[in-house]
């Protein structure tokens, strides 16, 4: 495996090109916060989980409409956290009910189906769902949840017990659903045949040991570098480590071997500064938020087009 290390790592290095699309506001459509965002060929949808809405637009920015709404109703969700689509449906998962609500592009409700607790979801089709679950009694990890009958298989087990609020996030892209494990597991996971096969694991020193893990406080967490953020994009991994103040960010090209290891990430393709990450295409490309947007507009979205 070849290591780059360098203070900054540019766009350029793993993106061909850089888009923008700036999300329409309206009086339905004012986004306080993207707490998750799925992005198809044709479609842009967020979920806004401050203030419990979901939102669509078509793929250049403009507000088509508002899908589903915040009540206590059969059709309706209290809190919703995550979202996915394919091409006909949107689906959105609401705490409150510890279920999948599905709706057309029309807003129309298809039905509910219950999952039990999750942080994260994906959809395998024919009523079977992929759980991220880092918080839960019956214990922490991924699930895959057939809905009729209910069943909720653990195919993935949190294997330490630091108390923190880091989630198992899934990617999508054209080489198939992934997961990066809990903080100090370090696995990256790819889902095949309802199993999760560990594909790279990464050791970021200092490596805190077993004792340590089964000891710690979240205080103890600052002391040592501890994944925030992972996006997955198919042939790019990159790994996002926080140990206050510093940040490391790790990016793993997998058609070589080759990581590069850095301190910041900078756009050297046209200048623009990200604010944030947003989470990732159904192709894989990464998608950003803006820095710099004024307070009365709704975020600009940054997409990354990942070199293939």
């Amino acid at each position: 495996m070849t290591k780059i290390d360098a203070d900054s790592v540019g766009y350029s290095m793993f993106a061909d090109s850089v888009e923008y699309v700036d999300l329409e506001i309206t009086n339905e459509s004012m986004i306080s916060r993207i707490g998750d965002i799925e992005i198809t060929d044709s479609a842009i949808v967020v979920c806004d989980s401050r203030q419990g809405a979901v939102m669509l637009f078509d793929r250049i920015g403009n507000f088509s409409r508002r899908i589903g709404q915040r009540g206590e109703g059969p059709e309706e969700y209290l809190a919703p956290l995550r979202i996915d689509a394919d091409g006909e449906r949107i689906y959105v998962y609401d705490r409150w009910r510890q279920g999948v609500m599905k709706y057309d592009y029309s807003g129309r409700f298809e039905g509910l189906d219950s999952i039990g607790p999750a942080e994260d979801i994906a959809i395998l089709g024919q009523g079977r769902y992929l759980v991220a679950d880092f918080n839960s009694s019956e214990g922490s990890g991924v699930y895959v949840v057939t809905t009729d009958p209910y069943r909720r298989n653990l195919i993935a087990k949190r294997r330490d017990p630091v108390d923190r609020t880091h989630m198992w996030e899934f990617y999508r892209s054209g080489s198939g659903l992934t997961v990066m494990s809990s903080d100090f597991e370090n696995r990256l996971y790819r889902y095949a045949g309802d199993s999760l096969v560990a594909e790279v694991r990464f050791a970021i020193s200092p490596v805190p040991s077993a004792d340590d893990l089964a000891s710690w406080k979240r205080e103890d967490l600052m002391e040592h570098f501890a994944g925030t953020g992972h996006i997955d994009t198919g042939r790019w991994h990159i790994g996002i480590y926080s140990r206050y103040p510093d940040m490391r960010y790790v990016i793993l090209d997998r058609s070589n071997g080759s990581l590069m290891l850095s301190a910041a990430l900078k756009n050297d393709i046209d200048g623009v500064a990200r604010e944030d990450f947003a989470g990732s295409t159904r192709d894989g490309d990464m998608v950003m938020t803006v820095a710099g947007v004024e307070r009365d507009s709704n975020p600009r979205l940054q997409i990354i087009y990942m070199k293939e």
